[in-house]
């Protein structure tokens, strides 16, 4: 990464690690309302290397959170349905940038018409209460898929604006794809968008093995691009690879490895 100064250029090399897990609980489902318990756990290690006028630099940020969602399915007609849903949650942030605890309520709109394979959504999450009085942290987002093969197979679009403080990504769900927001405290609102597309295909008998590729373009017009396959067996087991990179302004690169489990 090239660092500029006004005395001129310097280049250090930039690390960062991540990890996160999260689950969820369905407590109840009675007609279209349902309640779940959500929890996660995130922590970032970011750290670059000394260079000439420039001192080596580590840093360390965790999340633990906990809440619930309630939502309610409304069926509109011709199979299409509506979910209306609100969130509320606990967290304790920790590390090298804000820490302490904190509430944040969420909620969200989900329109879905599975013949046409479209759906919808539309979420936002605040953060209304914090032991640190000057740490802000908010997001909207949505997203727009077109999936008209129910199983997964064939060709699958999707788009994804979204505004926030950069604590977290996705609108009102607790679990963040990126956690790190940087260790500084005065984190400005930024916007982004970020299409992506793929074409699933039948493996190892009920599987769908699924390459993708996608760009996400911000309000400074820095773009990166990203590429992977996802893993479906079964209802039940998911596991993903993807690589991103962005090229303005200094290479960045990344992997990132997912998996989620449902029983």
């Amino acid at each position: 990464m090239s660092v500029k100064d006004p005395r001129g250029s310097y280049d250090s090399d930039i690390e960062m690690l991540m990890g996160a897990v999260g689950a969820s609980r369905q407590l109840l489902r009675d007609g279209g309302f349902d309640l779940k318990l959500r929890g996660d756990a995130f922590g970032t290690h970011i750290g670059s290397k000394s260079a000439p006028g420039l001192l080596a630099v580590e840093g360390d940020v965790f999340r633990i959170r906990a809440g619930a969602e309630a939502g309610h399915e409304l069926a509109v007609g011709n199979g299409t349905t509506l979910r209306p849903s609100l969130e509320a949650g606990l967290r304790y942030d920790g590390g090298d940038a804000e820490t302490g605890a904190g509430l944040e309520l969420g909620g969200g709109l989900e329109f879905r018409d599975p013949a046409r394979g479209v759906s919808v959504e539309a979420s936002g999450r605040l953060l209304v209460m914090h032991s640190d009085s000057d740490y802000r942290d908010w997001s909207v987002s949505g997203s727009f898929r077109l999936d008209p093969e129910a199983d997964g197979r064939g060709l699958f679009l999707s788009l994804q604006p979204s505004y926030d403080t950069g604590g977290a990504e996705r609108g009102g769900q607790l679990m963040p794809e990126q956690g790190f927001a940087g260790i500084e405290n005065d984190r400005k609102p930024s916007g982004k968008v970020r299409f992506e597309m793929g074409y699933g295909l039948g493996a190892f008998g009920t599987g769908v093995l699924t390459p993708h590729a996608g760009v996400e373009v911000d309000d400074a017009g820095t773009r990166r691009y990203g590429t992977g396959v996802r893993l479906r067996l079964g209802g039940n087991l998911s596991l993903g690879v993807t690589s991103r990179h962005r090229f303005e302004g200094g290479n960045d690169h990344a992997l990132q490895l997912r998996g989620s489990a449902r029983w």
